[in-house]
C-alpha cells in the first residue's frame, strides 16, 4: 500500500523499499491502484534492479500506464472486462455504433453497463414476461454473449464472467498490450 497514513500522501519509496528488504522471496507485485501511481511504482521497482512483474487491474489498462511506465512496465499482466480490440462481430457493432455518437473509445464502464442492459433485455424475451420472477428464472438459465464477454450466472444467483487477460510487452521505449 503506498499510502502513508501518518503524511497523509503516497509514497511509493517505502513500498518498493520494504519490497528491497523482504527476506522472503518475491515472484511479482499484486497492485490495485491508479495507472498514474503504477507507473512510478513500475518505475520506482525497476530502478532498484528488482525483476518482479506487476500483477494488477482493469486501472493499469491504459496508455497512461504504458507511456509513464516506459519499459518498466514490461511483464505487467492485468485483467480488464472490456477487449475493445475484439474481433467478434458484436464487438465491432459496438464500436461502430458507439463512434457514431461519441469519440475515443468506450470504457468498461459502457461496455458492462450496455451488456448489463442487453442481458435484461434478452431475459424479459425469454421470460415472455416483465414479471421479475420470471425474468430472475430466465437470467439464471441463459447465457448471453456480449462485447465483454460471455455473461451468465450461477444456480445461486452469482455472477459468471471471465475477464481479459493482457501480457505487457516493452520494446526500447514504448509498451503495448498483448491479449490472451
Amino acid at each position: 500500500d503506498t499510502y502513508d497514513t501518518f503524511s497523509g500522501k503516497r509514497n511509493v519509496e517505502k513500498v518498493v523499499k520494504a519490497l528491497t528488504d523482504s527476506t522472503e522471496s518475491l515472484d511479482a507485485v499484486i497492485y490495485t491502484g491508479g495507472d498514474a501511481e503504477g507507473a512510478q511504482l513500475a518505475l520506482a521497482i525497476k530502478q532498484t534492479g528488482l525483476k518482479l512483474p506487476i500483477i494488477g487491474g482493469e486501472d493499469l489498462y491504459t496508455n497512461a500506464y504504458l507511456k509513464n511506465g516506459k519499459t518498466a512496465t514490461n511483464a505487467t499482466l492485468l485483467y480488464n472486462s472490456f477487449a475493445p480490440e475484439n474481433n467478434l462481430p458484436q464487438v465491432m457493432k459496438f464500436m461502430r455504433d458507439y463512434k457514431k455518437i461519441h469519440s475515443g473509445v468506450p470504457d468498461r464502464f459502457v461496455a458492462l453497463s450496455y451488456d448489463g442492459f442487453m442481458f435484461i433485455a434478452n431475459a424479459i424475451k425469454t421470460a415472455a414476461s416483465t414479471k421479475s420472477s420470471k425474468v430472475r428464472d430466465a437470467m439464471l438459465n441463459i447465457r448471453y454473449q456480449g462485447v465483454t464477454g460471455e455473461s451468465r450466472f450461477s444456480g445461486d444467483g452469482s455472477p459468471i464472467k471471465h475477464p481479459f487477460i493482457y501480457h505487457v510487452r516493452s520494446e526500447e521505449h514504448t509498451s503495448e498490450l498483448q491479449s490472451h
